[in-house]
C-alpha cells in the first residue's frame, strides 16, 4: 500500500522544512523540489524547454522513493514529496505557455493528499524566487487547481513545530 503525499503553495511557505520533519516524522521517504535543485546547479532561471526534464525526473523520484520504502518493508509506503507537477502545472502557465505533457502530468500522477502551505511566514529572498507580491494570488491559483484534481486538500498555516503537528494531525486519517 502506498501513501503519497505532496507539500505544495507558493513561494516562500515553508515547503521544504515542512516536508522534510514531516518525512523525519512519519519514517518516509522525502522526495525534494527537483527543479530547484537542477536550477541552483545550473546557476538560471527556468526555461520552457526545461518542463519535460522536470516532469520526467520528478516522476522518477517518486517511484524510487517508493521502491525505497519497499526494500524496507514499510507498510504503508509513505513518500513525502516538496511541490510536484501542480507547481509546475502553475509556474508553465504563469510565465510561459501551458504544455500538454505538464496538464497530463497533473492530470495523471495524483497524490493521496495535497498539503498546501499559505503564505503566512515572512518571504525569505532567494535568486530562484520571483513574486513576493504575488504570494496570495499565487496561493489562490495552487489552491484552485489542486481542487480540481478530486484529492483532499489540506491547509497548513502556522509557524515552527505548531506547523508540523498541525499538518501531521489534519493527515492523520489519510495516512491510517
Amino acid at each position: 500500500m502506498r501513501k503519497h503525499i505532496i507539500v505544495t503553495g507558493p513561494e516562500s511557505t515553508g515547503k521544504t522544512t515542512l516536508s522534510k520533519k514531516m518525512a523525519e516524522e512519519l519514517g518516509a521517504v522525502w522526495i525534494p523540489e527537483y527543479a530547484r535543485g537542477y536550477l541552483e546547479a545550473a546557476g538560471r532561471r527556468a526555461k520552457k524547454e526545461d518542463f519535460p526534464h522536470f516532469v520526467r525526473a520528478t516522476q522518477q523520484l517518486l517511484e524510487a522513493g517508493f521502491r525505497q520504502q519497499e526494500r524496507r518493508n514499510k507498510i504503508p509506503s509513505v513518500v513525502i514529496q516538496d511541490t510536484s507537477h501542480e507547481v509546475y502545472h502553475l509556474w508553465q502557465s504563469d510565465k510561459f505557455s501551458l504544455s500538454s505533457l505538464v496538464v497530463d502530468a497533473f492530470k495523471n500522477d495524483q497524490p493521496d493528499a495535497y498539503l498546501l502551505c499559505t503564505p503566512d511566514l515572512p518571504w525569505q529572498a532567494d535568486p530562484l524566487r520571483e513574486d513576493p507580491h504575488r504570494r496570495q494570488e499565487l496561493f489562490l491559483a495552487i489552491q484552485a487547481l489542486i481542487k480540481t484534481s478530486g484529492c483532499p486538500v489540506i491547509e497548513v498555516s502556522g509557524f515552527g513545530e505548531s506547523r508540523t503537528k498541525n499538518a501531521l494531525g489534519q493527515l492523520a486519517h489519510i495516512l491510517g
